[in-house]
């Protein structure tokens, strides 16, 4: 779906028709692709693969430096001349290569395709074209990683203006819905250009979550931050422009029927807007998804459609929002999914801190499903004393929430006292001021009072020392004064016991 759950999809391929003889990679693209047949490539991706699917496996590179251009244009012709076959085309850029790709990628027997790397130009301009209706879908597999957008703004708005929504038909807007199995765009951002300043190249992102960015064959680390991550409604303006065009697609009740789409996967996106899932559900059915993955996507608080998943997706078994800032997790209590159809909410690496008795009792409600809630920086203060004590009695893990006896093996992340202990492990001594001790609190409290008035004491003592040391000092200095000035009076006189103390005196001194 091009605007509904913002996939791009690049379909790029070159078949062979074997008794016709006609070469499976156009002339002109020889250079950069290779084709070989390939049955076993399409099992790596999907289920129910035949030994009967013939499938032309080309491989594409598309280097920068060397001025390589690959068209989606020039494959969908060349394909138009095969029957029978099917095509697998994986396209990998490096050097800032780019491929040009009008949604929604429509090419005769195409039906994986892989990208990997690239800059994708001419996204819209397939729009309100009608060869689109006469030609079937074929597309299978869809994988799109590392990769972007790069268009013009304007070509998008006028798709979006009331013109050009009169004219949005399912077939566009949906894809190739009645086909597709599994769907990917990870790590794929959207840049738009304008023709005075020509194209726009991927700005450094802000730091926060690390994540592996290959676009355009750079091979190096960058960082997504929230507000890369998620659109939010603070912008008052985005977020009215965004509701009307959920108005108005609401408006052209569009149909998307994924009937066979059984992986969806848009993690790590460089805006997701808040809406995303209720456009995603907006006219569409997916009854057969097992998987969604939406790590690294800047969700903060679970959506709607996502609470209530069974409604929406009925088969679903891995639900995949770790790395995300989620700080509570609230899920419907449906019944168990189709055929007893079991799920794990995945909200590992997240920002849950507060976790109770009454959060795990509720999880256990909803039949079929497990919360998995480890890798979260949990804060084991006074508040969690009544769910650790629970723990610690052995009585809480029964029944329902038995599969949630992990748990107990999680470890706290604070306060510092008790960092890096299990929760079984953990005893909180909560006073009126409700502070938090253990164990190994109190006893570090205890060696650090000993050590404390042991360095008093010796202080004092030093101090005292000092004290009668410079009294001492102040007095034979004056004792000495005056033996000095007793012998320039008379210092030819001989005073043996005046010498002699004198002499002490200077000894002392």
């Amino acid at each position: 779906m091009l605007i509904r759950i913002l996939i791009c999809v690049v379909v790029i391929s070159a078949t062979a028709d074997v008794e016709s003889n006609i070469a499976p990679v156009p002339l002109e693209l020889k250079l950069m692709c290779a084709a070989k047949f390939d049955s076993d490539i399409l099992g790596l991706y999907v289920e129910n693969v035949t030994g009967s699917d013939h499938v032309i496996h080309i491989q594409c590179s598309v280097d920068g430096n060397k001025g390589d251009t690959l068209s989606f244009r020039t494959l969908q012709e060349h394909f138009h001349q095969f029957r029978g076959i099917s095509i697998f085309l994986q396209i990998r850029c490096s050097n800032r290569g780019e491929i040009s790709l009008p949604w929604p990628m429509k090419a005769q027997g195409l039906v994986g395709l892989v990208v990997y790397n690239c800059g994708m130009t001419q996204k819209y301009a397939d729009f309100g074209s009608l060869e689109l209706l006469t030609m079937p879908d074929f597309l299978r597999v869809l994988e799109i990683r590392n990769s972007a957008w790069l268009s013009d703004d304007t070509d998008f708005y006028k798709m979006i203006n009331p013109e050009g929504l009169a004219s949005l038909t399912s077939d566009y807007d949906c894809g190739q819905d009645s086909t597709i199995e599994y769907m990917v765009t990870s790590n794929v951002s959207y840049l738009f250009t304008t023709p005075s300043d020509g194209r726009t190249l991927a700005p450094d992102l802000p730091s926060d979550t690390r994540v592996q960015d290959n676009t355009y064959g750079s091979n190096q680390t960058f960082n997504i931050s929230n507000q890369t991550m998620y659109t939010s409604s603070e912008n008052k303006s985005s977020e009215d422009e965004f509701l009307n065009l959920l108005r108005s697609l609401q408006s052209l009740k569009l149909q998307c029927h994924f009937n066979k789409l059984k992986l969806l996967d848009e993690s790590i996106p460089h805006v997701l807007p808040i809406h995303h899932f209720a456009l995603m559900v907006l006219g569409a059915t997916y009854p057969e998804l097992k998987v969604m993955n939406y790590s690294f996507s800047g969700i903060r608080q679970l959506p709607e459609e996502l609470q209530d998943f069974r409604k929406y997706f009925p088969k679903l078994e891995l639900l995949d929002l770790s790395w995300n800032y989620l700080t509570e997790v609230e899920i419907g209590t449906r019944p168990r999914g189709v055929d007893g159809r079991f799920l794990t909410l995945d909200v590992r690496h997240n920002l849950i801190s507060n976790l109770s008795v009454e959060n795990i009792s509720s999880w256990a409600m909803a039949d079929g499903v497990l919360v998995d809630i480890r890798d979260n920086p949990i804060y084991c203060g006074c508040g969690m004393q009544p769910l650790l004590q629970k723990i610690q009695s052995g009585i809480l893990f029964v029944g329902k929430l038995d599969k949630y006896s992990y748990i107990q093996e999680m470890r706290c992340a604070e306060p510092l006292g008790v960092r890096g202990l299990r929760l079984s492990e953990v005893t909180l001594a909560c006073g009126k001021d409700n502070e938090v001790s253990s164990p190994s609190l109190d006893t570090d409290k205890t060696v650090n009072i000993i050590i404390v008035s042991t360095v008093a004491a010796v202080v004092v003592v030093v101090a005292a020392l000092l004290v009668v040391v410079i009294v001492n000092l102040r007095l034979g200095s004056e004792r000495f004064k005056r033996c000095l000035m007793d012998f320039s009076k008379s210092p030819l006189e001989t005073d043996a016991e005046a010498g002699k103390d004198c002499q002490k005196t200077k000894e002392v001194f």
